[in-house]
């Protein structure tokens, strides 16, 4: 991944970092229990050390944080979106007890509302950093790995684990390659004269077709394309396949777990009061 990319979602970034040498299968592992374990803290002082402690381990990594939330910016503009709808409400649905700090055409802010929109924000946000942790420190190869075995004792009820495993993981590499043949396609549609910028709606609604179809077409030729190179080098869904690289549970995964866990344990409400 260059640095002159923005888009931060389905990217790797290649290394030595304890993050990179960390075993795949935990790294999922850890996402999926950092997900739920955010669910369970009720303060926003819990989540900002989370997320501190997330920006901590993106350091680590060679990568700018200035560039992981211009990465990031449409996520922003959700997350600007769950603040305002849990600050603001209907007047009439504020319960007595509540401090209103703001009214207008119905609707108004209270206090708490305030405090519930930051709360819910850090919480996307931190699930958000600990899902860039793991795309940022783990090629498509080793998420196809994990996935796969993660998913394998399905397979005994008839589920195409491995199958499963390499869409997911194609899907996610797919996504900035997209996302620069995007940025193409409409530099060279502005140069004909259409702009998302100006016009009526209308107008702009054509100009969005114009980006929707050849971006669809590129999609299409570009699959087809993977297939065939796919089929050339003897890939076959129904054999088994062998990974490259040998991964094996190693002291330092187990040390990383047993520190995750420890500084989550000292978060929720036993350091952060």
């Amino acid at each position: 991944m260059t640095q002159a990319t923005h888009l931060v979602l389905g990217q790797s970034i290649p290394g030595n970092s304890i993050l990179h040498r960390l075993h795949p299968v935990l790294k999922i592992l850890i996402l999926l229990a950092h997900c739920i374990l955010i669910f369970q803290f009720n303060t926003s002082k819990e989540l900002l050390a989370v997320i501190l402690g997330e920006l901590i381990l993106i350091r680590i990594l060679p990568f700018s944080i200035r560039l992981l939330f211009l990465g990031y910016f449409p996520f922003l503009i959700l997350l600007g979106f769950t603040f305002f709808m849990n600050w603001i409400s209907f007047a009439s649905e504020i319960p007595e007890s509540h401090q209103i700090s703001f009214s207008f055409f119905g609707l108004a802010g209270t206090e708490e509302g305030l405090e519930r929109g930051i709360f819910y924000s850090l919480r996307v946000l931190s699930i958000l950093l600990a899902s860039s942790l793991l795309t940022l420190s783990t090629s498509s190869v080793e998420i196809t790995y994990a996935l796969d075995k993660l998913l394998k004792p399905f397979k005994r009820l008839g589920f195409p684990s491995e199958e499963f495993a390499l869409m997911m993981s194609i899907s996610l590499r797919f996504i900035p390659v997209l996302f620069e043949e995007l940025k193409k396609i409409s530099r060279a549609q502005e140069a004909r004269g259409a702009s998302l910028k100006r016009g009526s709606l209308r107008s702009r609604a054509k100009v969005l077709k114009s980006l929707m179809i050849p971006l669809l077409q590129s999609s299409m030729q570009r699959a087809d394309q993977l297939a065939m190179a796919m089929e050339v080098r003897g890939f076959d869904p129904q054999r088994e396949r062998t990974s490259i690289q040998a991964h094996q549970i190693q002291w330092l995964d187990a040390g990383i777990i047993s520190g995750y866990l420890i500084c989550m344990y000292l978060i929720q409400g036993n350091l952060i009061r």
